[in-house]
């Protein structure tokens, strides 16, 4: 419930759509995963846009790892 009050107040539907993707996938595996495109079903200008956005938001909660030169960025879960 954290991250859906830190989401409250966001308009962009693909944050909301990011945030729910890597909320399924933190319960799913302990850690970190990478964020194909094909997981989020999003191309790579609006995931990105919406990563951004869901980072800012779930700053504490989730730490992002851009690996650079088109690698899908890896998403790691903070502990509480």
């Amino acid at each position: 419930m954290t991250w859906v009050h830190r989401m409250l107040g966001c308009r962009s539907p693909a944050a909301w759509q990011l945030m729910i993707v890597i909320a399924h996938f933190a319960r799913m595996r302990r850690g970190s995963f990478q964020l194909t495109n094909e997981i989020v079903h999003m191309d790579r200008k609006a995931k990105s846009e919406a990563l951004h956005i869901v980072e800012k938001r779930l700053k504490g909660c989730i730490s992002v790892n851009r690996n650079g030169c088109g690698r899908a960025p890896t998403i790691n879960m903070i502990e509480e």
